[in-house]
């Protein structure tokens, strides 16, 4: 999903959770009751404590979310 001119790039679970995905969603997530899309990525296998990088998922969406 795509909100505002910014574009704010997010994702919606099928439990209704909508999740901030690029930065511009992220900055303002929590006054618009939406999670951080870095909640839902997995841990990385060679590091658990880190979790995994999701920036290709974050450039898909903003370029859907730019498309006219």
């Amino acid at each position: 999903m795509c909100d505002g001119p910014s574009p704010k790039a997010l994702a919606r679970t099928s439990d209704g959770t909508v999740y901030a995905l690029n930065g511009s969603a992220r900055s303002v997530a929590k006054s618009r009751g939406w999670a951080d899309g870095r909640d839902i990525t997995k841990p990385s296998p060679t590091m658990p404590a880190v979790k995994m990088d999701y920036s290709n998922i974050v450039q898909v969406a903003q370029e859907l979310c730019t498309r006219p």
